[in-house]
């Protein structure tokens, strides 16, 4: 939990950087090898119910995945540090900035599983 609040804050204390665009691709990162991984360093984490935060006339629950989410975590912070050490500082923070909108969803839903696993 500290370490996905530190990723928090860490993208509220990162400056806005738009004066950079990249146009250099980073690698494909492996998300099999990387669920992998993740599912032998969390094996009790798994699937757990969702809801629409808007959708006031829900009828059923949608499904999260704690490994889906650390995994696409993951791969996200790849993609910002590979920015970072092969195009720029601004454009690491452009990218970690620009991919909070997915990386931030998985990190509060993933939060909050995580809240009532270990209460």
């Amino acid at each position: 939990m500290r370490t996905l609040d530190e990723l928090l804050i860490a993208y509220h204390n990162t400056p806005e950087s738009f004066d950079e665009l990249n146009d250099k691709e980073a690698p494909d990162s492996d998300y099999d090898q990387i669920s992998a991984l993740l599912t032998k360093r969390f094996p009790d984490f798994g699937f757990y119910a969702v809801a629409d935060p808007l959708d006031m006339d829900l009828e059923a629950p949608g499904v999260g995945d704690a490994i889906d989410d650390l995994a696409d975590i993951v791969m996200d912070m790849q993609e910002t540090l590979w920015r970072y050490e092969n195009v720029s500082e601004a454009d690491g923070n452009w990218y970690f900035r620009f991919s909070y909108y997915h990386w931030g969803i998985h990190i509060r839903k993933l939060g909050l599983y995580l809240c009532h696993l270990k209460p």
